[in-house]
């Protein structure tokens, strides 16, 4: 079993009055919380376009779980040049015309 600290972060902008929260969220940027809490995963659920690749950039360990749309239809994707597919997991609920799955991708070259 793989056991980790998750610190859950998010900017808020697409939290409403009326989203239900299960968990303390610290409204963070990606990016920030990328450099602010070094791990080695990085766990990207939905991100919207833009906000996974600038986090990419500062993230500096080598795994990355992400869930949402391949090819960037929905939301933004993780850049191939840089990581390597190492299994999609699709057996989940999904909602009709949404094409999403859970993702694991590894770095090709350490930084």
């Amino acid at each position: 079993m793989l056991r980790k600290n998750i610190i859950p972060t998010d900017n808020g902008s697409e939290i409403t009055k009326n989203t239900k929260i299960y968990t303390d969220i610290i409204k963070l940027d990606a990016t920030d919380a990328v450099v602010k809490y070094p791990t080695d995963i990085l766990l990207a659920v939905w991100p919207r376009y833009g906000v996974l690749q600038s986090a990419m950039e500062k993230f500096n360990s080598e795994s990355v779980i992400f869930c949402g749309e391949l090819d960037g239809r929905c939301t933004d994707c993780v850049n191939s040049d840089d990581f390597g597919l190492l299994e999609t997991i699709e057996t989940h609920i999904s909602y009709s015309c949404i094409h999403d799955c859970l993702m694991i991708y590894k770095r090709k070259i350490p930084k």
